[in-house]
């Protein structure tokens, strides 16, 4: 008999299976969109009102409380009041509810974040050594975040150091370095339990630990809880770990009654310790129960049947899965999905027509939905959509992005003189004077000692319009600076808010973006009063300012969104992981490109899994760390192709298209070529970020009532719209809003066409990856922060070798290891753990040089040699070339390289402009043609020279790069690139757009 609830629900018959079945071990299998949750809803209703269980005896875990209070809300709508006694929530807020009426003590239990976490492990990070390890004595920041990982990933499977025997471990698998670096962690971990017992703080793993703990080592507690929770119901368990399933093994041992629902195609957690384990686990657990069965639930209430053959043929490639075909439970086919084939820079333009089209049809824009696989891509795509007034909901804003907690934080780090307190101090002055003034009060400061020298910046002002304004702003600084010294962080924040008006502007006009930022600034508050009462021997400014920049690395705060701000009719952009459960008419999945979907697999120089043999069960797949990679990536598009209703549409370049396009069977899918639809794409949007902005502006001022300023708005929008149409802007300078436009149309140059422009290999190796950041550097002259241990690193190492090949000296160990230590400055490091390891390296690196050379010494012409020569007209390239030798048919120009990571030098603009002056130059002891050129990478032992010959044509392409570049620094083309490159970068956290702390 199908089970129905009156009128309102009828189900299918696998539905009614699961639903009726016995107050005994039960598995269902759900499919994507097969009606899980109405499924348990049921089972639910079953359990209490058919089989008389009284609601106080049901346990229900949900994955988030976003999904507890959902169902706990349907559940009372269904059967009333009664439904409340049940305890539905979390897993973490079960464990937490059972430590504080069972534990010892636990009545003030304090929570430790992951961020703190890593602020306690860097504070006494040069206790924990000796390091076994190379990496992470050279990368405290990363090694710390990572060992946290792992350890927070071992108390998932219930792992402690006692457990972690590295003896066990293969070096067959694991290299040394990371058996090293998990002797490393488990040094790490002990030392992390000792801080929290110490401080009697507890993180999440704790509780689930604690939890265990309690139910395993107290007989009369557990059958309190097995009386208590007689049957159980855990929703999405696929998403579950090892230690969690523990704990419900013990509550459940008793009655055998629980309900478990998940689908292994759709585990895409494994990085929080989701494992398709988890299913096998209860299998294994239960299934000699008599009563005990698995149901598979296929009919999708979501899809279509053509979407649900794709996704079915897609997902079809993995292996080791419990097999499932979806089947529609509508008999029409509905549309094929859409592949469209163009270049991924034509995604946004294609998808901008696409929701166009669909909104005019009538589809609500909360329908449809842009899933990209990495937040940057679903960033720059909202970007994109929002600048084409596209309404959209923005959650993906950045704590540190928040413009006013980046004032604070700029304050903060000037007062408290934090790492980023020369970037800070700029983007105050920007903030309050314009980028142009700020400019010009930094670029005369001499910046050698990289010190905020207060004195020096009022001299150098004296005759600046802004003079006044400047020394005001300058003696605010000093006084909150001594201030600082006997206060504690929290009543520093409030001193810094009250004396600088940060907080004024939010509550004049309290609309969403204001209370969106007072929301966030109480929580810094917040954060800064916990850190005072944490019991911390500095309780500073200066010492918090430590804590916030690791919470800035980290990302360990994210945005408080008002509660009000949630939008219906907003275009849906998202990650993928950001919409599990979710459904939408229309889904356009974009730039599945290889390498971008699926993200390529990579071994990372930091562990961070945990080797198989120290998991408390065998290793649960056959497949190799790679294989498992992909076959994850492929559950995340099974997840994107399953919340489509109607419309499927997926969009791939030509070439370099991602294997899970290729893999598809292209009988399912309609085809169609940007050439065939690109009379569609003749849109145009340029300047609209600026016009959106000043549109912003002027909302802003007539929200007020401010007339005047609205005006000035209104005559900056005419502009824009003539600017865009080709009619030139003729400033009058008197006025200061024509001023601030000038400002944001980049029509001012910081480097004027008739100016000379001064280059070095560097510079334009530095534009080519960031233009931004070489504005900052190069003609800002913005400093970054002291500490920054590699270049450090290189420079004493390019002095020793300078010294060690001055002429008539003898070549041997004993000097060269002399030299290192003449030049030596452990200042230059902040943790002597890494001064150590680097001190180490340098010794290392010195003696294997010497061993090469010592045979067969160089004949040096040059060392450290200085030159200067001119490319074109007002283009002077300068440098400094670290060793040039003479050899058979010319000479041989070598730049030494401490990084680990080699490069060919035939790719190297650096050796190419060197080539370029050797050509022309007119030195004495010179050949005009350099025979050679190389990269010598000091750290390399079986290959460390890469050398290459350019020949002219060669050269007068790098000639023409650098004509380019000059081009477009003198255009004032400085867009911020993101990249690799980002992770050493000062200029990321305050003065870049484009940053993001976590992909």
């Amino acid at each position: 008999m199908i089970y129905t609830h009156g009128d309102v629900f009828k189900a299918t018959q696998d539905q009614s299976d699961a639903i009726c079945h016995k107050a005994a071990p039960l598995m269902i299998v759900a499919g994507a969109g097969t009606g899980k949750t109405t499924t348990l809803l049921y089972r639910y209703i079953y359990l209490t009102k058919n089989l008389k269980i009284d609601p106080e005896n049901l346990l229900v875990i949900t994955y988030t409380e976003k999904a507890a209070s959902e169902l706990t809300n349907r559940l009372v709508k269904k059967i009333g009041k009664p439904a409340r006694k049940s305890y539905i929530s979390t897993f973490h807020s079960f464990c937490y509810v059972l430590i504080k009426e069972y534990g010892n003590n636990n009545n003030h239990l304090q929570l430790i974040e992951e961020s703190e976490a890593i602020y306690h492990i860097l504070s006494s990070f040069d206790k924990l050594k000796p390091f076994y390890s190379d990496e992470f004595p050279l990368n405290p920041h990363r090694a710390a975040s990572a060992s946290l990982s792992l350890i927070n990933r071992f108390r998932d499977e219930l792992l402690f150091p006692d457990n972690l025997n590295t003896e066990l471990l293969s070096d067959s698998i694991l290299t040394k370095e990371e058996i090293n670096q998990l002797k490393d962690v488990r040094k790490i971990f002990n030392f992390y339990q000792d801080v929290k017992l110490q401080m009697g703080l507890v993180d999440y793993g704790d509780m689930i630990v604690q939890a265990r703990d309690i139910l395993k080592n107290n007989p009369s507690i557990l059958l309190n809880i097995q009386n208590k929770y007689c049957h159980i119901i855990i929703d999405e368990f696929q998403d579950n770990n090892y230690a969690l399933n523990e704990v419900i093994g013990l509550i459940a041992n008793k009655n055998c009654s629980i309900t478990v629902v998940g689908d292994d195609d759709q585990t895409i957690y494994s990085f929080r310790g989701a494992s398709k384990y988890n299913l096998k686990f209860f299998r294994k657990s239960y299934q000699s129960h008599p009563y005990y069965q698995e149901i598979t639930l296929n009919t999708s209430f979501r899809s279509h049947q053509n979407i649900l053959d794709t996704a079915n043929n897609s997902i079809g490639y993995n292996t080791e899965r419990i097999l499932k075909t979806l089947k529609a439970s509508n008999k029409n086919m509905g549309p094929k999905p859409k592949l469209i084939y163009a270049d991924m820079n034509q995604h946004k333009d294609i998808i901008l027509k696409l929701i166009k089209k669909n909104l005019k049809k009538g589809i609500p824009p909360e329908e449809i939905a842009i899933l990209c696989r990495s937040v940057k891509k679903a960033k720059s795509m909202l970007q994109f959509l929002r600048q084409a007034k596209i309404p959209i909901n923005n959650r993906f804003v950045k704590f540190f992005e928040l413009k006013p907690i980046k004032t604070l934080n700029s304050w903060c780090q000037v007062v408290g003189e934090g790492t980023y307190r020369e970037s800070a101090f700029f983007y105050l002055l920007k903030e309050k004077f314009g980028v142009n003034q700020a400019v010009d009060i930094i670029r005369p400061i001499n910046h050698k000692h990289k010190r905020l020298y207060f004195d020096q910046i009022l001299s150098q002002s004296i005759n600046q319009p802004s003079y006044k304004e400047l020394n005001s702003l300058i003696k605010l600084i000093k006084s909150l600076q001594k201030q600082s010294i006997k206060k504690s962080s929290g009543e520093m924040l409030w001193d810094i808010c009250i004396q600088t008006g940060i907080l004024r502007p939010l509550t004049n006009q309290y609309d969403y973006f204001n209370q969106l930022a007072l929301i966030n600034i109480g929580r810094l508050f917040k954060k800064a009063q916990q850190f005072s009462k944490r019991g911390y021997k500095d309780r500073g400014l200066k010492e918090f300012n430590l804590y916030v920049e690791t919470l800035m690395e980290t990302g360990g705060i994210s945005v408080q969104y008002p509660t009000e701000n949630i939008n219906p009719c907003c275009v849906v952009v998202s990650t993928i992981h950001g919409v599990k459960g979710g459904e939408f008419n229309t889904v356009i999945i974009p730039y599945n490109r290889s390498g971008s979907f699926p993200v390529n697999f990579k071994r990372e120089s930091i562990i961070n899994k945990i080797p198989d043999e120290w998991l408390p069960y065998k290793s649960h797949t056959n497949l190799s760390p790679r294989e498992y990679h992909y076959e994850e990536e492929r559950r995340l598009f099974y997840v994107a192709l399953t919340r489509a209703k109607e419309q499927l549409i997926l969009l791939a370049p030509t070439k370099a298209t991602s294997k899970y396009i290729k893999e598809l069977d292209k009988s399912l899918i309609e085809e169609e070529s940007m050439e065939s639809i690109k009379k569609e794409f003749n849109t145009q949007i340029s300047n609209i970020g600026l016009r959106d902005s000043y549109e912003q502006k002027l909302q802003n001022a007539l929200t007020k009532d401010n007339f005047d300023k609205a005006e000035k708005i209104i005559n900056a929008l005419r502009v824009i719209k003539d600017f865009e149409n080709g009619i030139p802007f003729k400033p009058n300078k008197q006025e200061k809003w024509t001023k601030e436009l000038i400002s944001d149309m980049d029509t001012y140059s910081i480097i004027s066409k008739n100016e000379e422009l001064i280059l070095s290999a560097t510079a334009i190796e530095t534009y080519q990856k960031c233009p931004l950041k070489y504005r900052l550097s190069f003609l800002d002259r913005v400093p970054e922060s002291e500490s920054k241990p590699q270049m450090a690193f290189g420079s004493i190492i390019h002095r020793v070798l300078q010294r060690y090949h001055e002429p008539k000296k003898e070549l041997t160990e004993d000097r060269i290891l002399r030299l290192l230590d003449e030049e030596w400055n452990q200042d230059e490091f902040d943790y002597s753990a890494r001064e150590e390891k680097f001190r180490e390296q340098g010794e290392s690196i010195l003696k294997e040089y010497v061993r090469r050379t010592e045979h067969d010494p160089p004949n040096v012409l040059f060392r450290e040699h200085s030159f200067e020569f001119t490319l074109a007209k007002n283009v002077i390239i300068r440098g400094k070339i670290d060793r040039i030798d003479e050899i058979d048919g010319g000479c041989n120009v070598i730049d030494y390289k401490t990084s680990k990571t080699t490069s060919k030098a035939e790719k190297s603009i650096q050796l190419a402009i060197y080539c370029i002056y050797i050509e022309q130059t007119t030195e004495e002891n010179i050949k005009k043609t350099p025979a050679s050129s190389s990269l010598y990478f000091l750290r390399e032992l079986e290959n460390p020279v890469s050398t290459y010959s350019f020949n002219s044509d060669e050269l007068n392409t790098v000639k023409d790069l650098i004509l380019e570049t000059s081009e477009k620094i003198r255009s004032n083309d400085f867009e911020p690139k993101t990249g690799f490159h980002c992770n050493w970068c000062d200029y990321k956290h305050l003065l870049c757009p484009e940053w993001e702390a976590k992909e």
